[in-house]
């Protein structure tokens, strides 16, 4: 009776395996990469280690199972080819025929384009549902920000609004993806404002301060609490107004080292200052000049194209101390305009490909 191959003798790897796919659910890619490598060189080093046939090419076939899982499908290849399958166990030798076919085509130069065009077609498609399978079998045809950025739109359009908020908050820490999560998540709340779905605006806003705690995300909260004051019954606006106040007091504190981090980029600049200008305005409807110049300079110092000419805005407002509504609806009509700049991409093409 053959001797049992004892192939993980301290369990290291299966652990490295259960943190990748543990990696996984959370949509940590690179995490879910790291691990499986990890998983895969401490059976390839007991692989090389070994004398017996039979335990070295059993071994070899689990290292190119871990590469494969990680998504490094040139290293799995290799080591796949190399398997004789008649040194394999049952179960093994009738997995390796549909694993060396699949591990071949993932190598192969086409691989990539291929899916990359198939994600491109379904998103062309708004098949929003689709792509979310697609990227659950192919989970490394983009960088992993890319990844999470993609399935964060894809929840918040089939309305899986906390799925979609932890998605952005992954990719925001992908600086290949941090500013396409911010534009995206703030887009989004903007435009609920605007059409004055302000439940859905204010949820998404402050699940995005929740699990991505930033400047934009505050400013947008701020933002959307100011659409709702707008709108809310008089009895609501005292604490509404301290919402918003206490959300753009967050951003303001810190808003310098968000542009900085952003490369200064324009559209969230603009976004940052609609929430500073906005909450302005409250302050000065509420008699609270100090904070109302405060975020007022800040407004116009983000805007310095004058792009939103809240220079001419905040004149209006100087000449109001009773309520802001006669001139909040052409502000977010405006605001609907500068949101409209950050749109998802018509087409993935755009994103960075993975290595």
């Amino acid at each position: 009776m053959p001797k049992p191959i004892i192939a993980d003798p301290n369990g290291t790897a299966s652990v490295l395996g259960m943190e990748a796919i543990g990696a996984l659910m959370r949509g940590d890619t690179a995490l879910a990469q790291q691990k499986r490598a990890e998983a895969g060189q401490i059976l390839e080093r007991r692989m090389k280690a070994v004398s017996r046939a039979r335990e070295k090419h059993y071994l070899r076939f689990l290292a190119a199972t871990q590469f494969y899982k990680g998504g490094h499908y040139q290293h799995a290849a290799e080591l796949a080819e190399k398997i004789d399958p008649k040194l394999l166990d049952a179960r093994a030798r009738e997995l390796l025929p549909n694993f060396l076919a699949d591990v071949r085509d993932r190598a192969s130069p086409g691989y990539l384009p291929r899916m990359r065009g198939k994600l491109d077609t379904l998103w062309s498609a708004r098949d929003w549902n689709a792509i979310l399978t697609l990227l659950a079998d192919h989970q490394f045809i983009l960088t992993p920000g890319g990844t999470a950025w993609v399935r964060g739109v894809c929840c918040l359009q089939t309305e899986k609004l906390k799925a979609s908020a932890l998605f952005f908050a992954q990719a925001l820490r992908d600086p290949t993806a941090k500013v396409l999560a911010l534009q995206s998540s703030a887009r989004h709340v903007l435009d609920w404002a605007i059409a004055g779905q302000f439940r859905e605006a204010r949820e998404f806003a402050r699940l995005l301060t929740e699990v991505m705690p930033n400047e934009a995300a505050d400013s947008v909260l701020a933002y959307a609490e100011f659409a709702w004051l707008m709108h809310a019954p008089e009895s609501e606006h005292d604490s509404i107004a301290r919402e918003q106040i206490v959300a753009m007091d967050r951003a303001a504190s810190s808003a310098d080292s968000l542009l900085a981090s952003v490369d200064d980029d324009i559209t969230i600049r603009r976004l940052v200052a609609i929430g500073a200008g906005v909450t302005a305005l409250t302050c000065r409807w509420l008699g609270d000049d100090v904070r109302a110049n405060r975020f007022r300079e800040l407004a116009v110092r983000l805007d310095r194209e004058d792009a939103l000419h809240l220079t001419s805005w905040f004149t209006k407002w100087d000449q109001l101390r009773d309520s802001p509504r006669p001139i909040t609806e052409p502000l977010m009509q405006f605001v609907g305009h500068v949101a409209g700049q950050s749109k998802p991409h018509r087409s993935l093409s755009e994103l960075p490909v993975a290595a």
